[in-house]
């Protein structure tokens, strides 16, 4: 009884240990070649022993189906439109905000942008002395 444990122990031990079991495998699968039992067994090489994938093209015969996107519009925190944004005014049906430049007086000015009554343009036009 005692050889027979023995023995299975020693065999299992023998399995353990074997050089198939001693493979260090990164986090990816691949063999670690740190590790001299690895190099002996695929080379010095990362991809000898190991197949890389292939990627291959599809055939335009095979219909390719994506599903529908659903438009996601810009919301504020309590989950309506933010009208900040140029397509939510559109849905609204609110037109964009039309900003006019300031008008450039065509005659002399002061400081303040009153008209400067120095210039005769200017005394003819708002009535000078």
């Amino acid at each position: 009884m005692k050889t027979s444990f023995i023995t299975i122990v020693a065999l299992l031990f023998c399995i353990l240990f074997s050089t198939q079991a001693q493979l260090h495998l990164r986090k990816n699968g691949m063999p670690d070649m740190r590790y001299s039992e690895n190099k002996e067994i695929f080379g010095n090489s990362y991809n000898s022993g190991v197949s890389s994938p292939t990627f291959s093209t599809p055939s335009p015969s095979i219909p390719i189906y994506s599903t529908p996107s659903i438009p996601t519009y810009p919301t504020k925190m309590d989950g309506s439109l933010d009208m900040r944004y140029h397509e939510n005014r559109e849905l609204q049906g609110l037109s964009t905000p039309s900003y006019s430049t300031p008008s450039i007086p065509t005659y002399p000015t002061k400081m303040n942008g009153t008209p400067d009554m120095r210039y005769k343009v200017n005394k003819n036009a708002f009535g000078g002395f």
